[in-house]
């Protein structure tokens, strides 16, 4: 449980910076994608900042095409982001 609200359920993708999750959003009982910072990169300031960053542009954007940012925060220091669960392939 992420930030006593989010429920993950199996891990569905993973990149050089993070991973991303299925969650479910128990206030809301919606489905979600958590994308995390992996642990060991939580001491790289860069890193850290990059992952913040891209957070706050994804809020900006607003598209039918494009899934939202729904929420976002830090767990135990990490942080994490909450969107949208798409369904579809992979890029």
């Amino acid at each position: 449980m992420i930030a006593e609200r989010y429920e993950v359920v199996a891990a569905i993708g993973r990149g050089a910076m993070s991973t991303v999750y299925y969650a479910q959003d128990r206030a809301t009982d919606q489905a979600v994608a958590l994308k995390m910072l992996h642990a060991n990169r939580v001491d790289d300031e860069q890193a850290v900042l990059r992952f913040e960053r891209e957070a706050m542009a994804a809020r900006s954007v607003s598209h039918p095409c494009v899934v939202k940012y729904l929420d976002a925060g830090r767990f135990e220091g990490v942080p994490f982001g909450i969107m949208e669960l798409s369904d579809g392939e992979t890029l």
